[in-house]
């Protein structure tokens, strides 16, 4: 089957650039939040629990008030344009009601997937044990998994998404690990916010760590080791603690 491909991503290649994003919602604030989102990329951004990266994710699809811009191909979008190229997963306490084969045949449906599609990512995501289950009846790892699956269904550029590893056990992990990987194979770039760094040494290609609100550093873990003057192969969570 052939890959999706989505408008900006198979025909430009383009970045989507977050240029100085500032905002706030209660005690947790970001400022002036500026990074690169390469195409085709896996990238991570890594801070720890309520430091702002689900408020960041947000910011970025439009779903919460902001400043700054979110460029793509150096063109500011608007949060309407945003979601023409972006989808932040949302969370499985959207769909509680709903039994799990509903809410993928609805995805199905509104976003006329192809059912191999729908079925291929099922499969990849061991979900066939949870299709007849209620989302809210479902394990943790199980919500976690359909969330995801929503996203790779979706036909955006860029898909943001939330603790991607959350309740998983180690072959979960390793699986969507290899499932993620495909799908930036498939003309897309996926932003996820995570607070292990251990875990995120396994999985992206560049990093923006997050500290006290602003960007510490940015990009590849090499380089970032190189920036905190640490020795190589020095665990990611000892460079991300020298620099932020």
């Amino acid at each position: 089957m052939t890959p999706p491909r989505t408008a900006v991503m198979g025909q430009q290649g383009a970045s989507l650039v977050v240029s100085t994003l500032s905002a706030r919602r209660g005690a947790v604030q970001l400022f002036d939040v500026s990074f690169e989102i390469k195409p085709l990329e896996l990238h991570g951004v890594l801070a720890p629990r309520g430091a702002g990266k689900t408020l960041l994710l947000e910011a970025i699809a439009g779903l919460v008030p902001s400043h700054g811009d979110v460029l793509l191909g150096g063109v500011p979008l608007d949060v309407e344009e945003r979601r023409h190229h972006v989808f932040y997963a949302p969370d499985a306490i959207a769909f509680a009601a709903e039994r799990a084969r509903d809410v993928l045949a609805l995805a199905r449906s509104s976003l006329r997937v192809a059912a191999e599609q729908v079925a291929r990512i099922v499969g990849e995501l061991a979900l066939e044990p949870a299709l007849h289950e209620r989302v809210r009846d479902l394990s943790p790892s199980a919500q976690k998994r359909l969330v995801i699956a929503l996203g790779l269904l979706v036909p955006r550029g860029f898909v943001l998404i939330d603790e991607p590893l959350a309740g998983l056990d180690a072959k979960e992990q390793r699986s969507l690990i290899r499932v993620l990987r495909l799908s930036t194979n498939e003309r897309r770039a996926v932003l996820c916010a995570v607070a292990s760094a251990g875990d995120a040494e396994r999985i992206f290609d560049r990093f923006t760590i997050l500290a006290h609100g602003r960007v510490a550093a940015t990009g590849a873990v090499h380089e970032l080791r190189a920036r905190a003057g640490a020795q190589v192969g020095a665990p990611l969570e000892e460079v991300v603690h020298a620099l932020s």
